[in-house]
């Protein structure tokens, strides 16, 4: 029989809980982020310069905090967007796993026990975990809980598909972090660019059981994305989020995580992909894309010179 580690024993974990505009929600995601049991934790409590109430609460429940959990509070002077504010917390966590939170949603006492459990399970090992959830209206009806299929595959389906992961539910190693480095600021589905940065290392993995309420109609957004979404629809998001992954699997095959006979299969589907995003998009609606991910993108397809020239021809 496996002896139980001591609390000293125990690696030491980060619970972040990043908000933006949320000052209806943020109090029960706060309370919630405090009522983990896992020792020890760090609970990083960060509010992207939102325009209401959301850092006055933060700092007024963090002040009042009289628990065993060591507490950082974050307020950004200025609006990073997700991927920026994903980068900026992960800057400041010291622990060696990472549970994340939305401002509006409510974690249970037991979900960083669990997950941390699994990751354990699995040797600490350098992948993602994810996990069931209670369905919850924006005013806070449960609807519901909603599983996932622990045996759905993983790779080529996350360069086609966008909801294999719901990101409300997620927790990462830092090792995913250590190995590919930042996000880029502009990306806003976080959650899709590191699952597949765990699958491309040592896999997604699955708890099966609901740790998260999870609000419908999620509002950590930024000012970024609401004039994204008042403005363009989806695809320019996803075409974002798939010429950022076309990057990871081309330094996936840098560093020798994948062969390159896999690496040329998945970036092709990523690249088909992207063509048929970009081709939903106006062609001046491509200039925001960022030139930088834009410049990786056609030196990560120079194996698929046909998609290449078809996307960058538009």
């Amino acid at each position: 029989m496996e002896k139980e580690m001591t609390a000293s024993e125990k690696p030491l974990v980060s619970f972040v809980v990043f908000a933006y505009n949320q000052e209806a929600f943020v109090r029960q995601a706060v309370e919630a982020a405090l009522a983990q049991t896992y020792l020890p934790l760090e609970i990083i409590l960060s509010d992207d310069a939102s325009q209401d109430a959301t850092a006055t609460i933060i700092r007024e429940l963090a002040e009042k905090y009289r628990g065993p959990h060591k507490v950082i509070v974050n307020i950004n002077e200025k609006n990073l967007g997700i991927g920026g504010h994903v980068n900026k917390t992960v800057a400041l966590a010291q622990g060696e796993f990472l549970v994340f939170a939305a401002g509006d949603d409510i974690s249970k006492p037991e979900r960083t026990t669990m997950l941390v459990d699994a990751w354990l399970h699995a040797g600490r090992c350098a992948g993602a975990f994810h996990s069931g959830y209670d369905d919850m209206s924006e005013n806070g009806e449960m609807l519901g809980t909603v599983s996932r299929d622990p045996n759905r595959p993983v790779l080529p389906q996350m360069c086609i598909e966008h909801n294999i992961v719901v990101g409300a539910t997620e927790a990462w190693s830092r090792s995913i972090f250590d190995t590919f480095g930042p996000l880029h600021p502009s990306v806003i589905h976080e959650d899709r660019i590191a699952a597949l940065r765990a699958a491309l290392l040592d896999g997604l993995h699955y708890v099966d059981y609901p740790l998260v309420a999870y609000r419908r109609g999620g509002i950590s957004m930024s000012p970024q994305f609401s004039r994204l979404r008042a403005r363009r629809d989806n695809s320019h998001r996803y075409a974002v989020d798939t010429a950022h992954m076309i990057c990871d699997i081309e330094l996936a095959r840098r560093k020798s995580l994948l062969t390159d006979d896999e690496a040329d299969s998945l970036l092709s589907i990523a690249g088909n992909r992207l063509l048929r995003e970009a081709l939903l998009i106006r062609t001046k609606s491509l200039i925001w894309i960022p030139i930088e991910v834009v410049r990786e993108t056609f030196l990560a397809l120079k194996r698929t010179a046909f998609v290449a020239y078809k996307l960058f021809s538009l």
